[in-house]
């Protein structure tokens, strides 16, 4: 997450240093995006090629956040012990394996919901698309839309494509950048929460099978366990 929030620090950067800042010394949006000259179309083009790159990389870096955090959960729940997880571990094997676990399971639940709520929200299925495309085909390409509104000069979006056989219309980068960031920051740390209440009520539950369960005025003493530490 802190990879995509460099990008599009750099992304602001590029777009204020070769339009915003014209456009703020009076120059008109339809003169800033018609170069006149070779000079001025090599810096158009360079403009594309950059805020491209650092658009392209915010997006990967957020996908990427979605399969880092079912990694936490893989070795937070210890499935990496020989919990039957077979291929890659990833957002979606992941989600799977813990809902099947979370019917035997109930202090399970929260996890496995916020899991498939991630997986299922619409933000997080055209994000899925968006870089799965950007992946396989090299697109969508980054466009500029002048005055799309009446209180907007400009608006910078990610192209129109298809994926699947669906038609994908073109949206608003910096909205799009917006809700990406907001559903997996909101999904990390609502999950991060779910598995330390998991891990709050496992360690409780494992201490009252093994006799550790004592009340606060009792002395500490060393007990035996009553299984193996291996079966935990």
């Amino acid at each position: 997450m802190s990879h995509a929030e460099y990008h599009y620090r750099e992304y602001q950067r590029i777009t204020q240093a070769h339009i915003d800042s014209k456009l703020h010394t009076g120059s008109d949006i339809w003169e800033v995006t018609s170069p006149t000259s070779d000079e001025e179309a090599n810096r158009m083009a360079t403009f594309y090629i950059e805020c491209e790159a650092h658009l392209y990389a915010f997006l990967q870096a957020v996908h990427a956040a979605a399969d880092n955090l079912a990694h936490v959960v893989y070795y937070v729940l210890g499935l990496n012990l020989g919990a039957g997880i077979k291929g890659r571990v990833s957002l979606d094997s992941i989600e799977k394996h813990v809902g099947k676990m979370a019917q035997t399971t109930p202090t399970l639940i929260p996890v496995a919901n916020l899991l498939s709520e991630l997986k299922r929200a619409s933000t997080f299925v055209d994000l899925n698309d968006l870089v799965n495309h950007l992946k396989h085909h090299g697109g969508p390409s980054v466009g500029i839309s002048l005055q799309p509104s009446a209180d907007k000069a400009y608006e910078i979006q990610f192209g129109s494509f298809l994926r699947d056989s669906q038609h994908r219309g073109a949206i608003s980068a910096n909205q799009f950048l917006a809700d990406s960031h907001q559903v997996l920051n909101v999904a990390i740390v609502n999950v991060g929460i779910a598995l330390g209440t998991w891990l709050e009520s496992s360690v409780s539950q494992k201490a009252l099978t093994w006799g550790f369960a004592k009340s606060p005025d009792e002395p500490t003493e060393a007990v035996a366990p009553t299984r193996s530490p291996q079966s935990t």
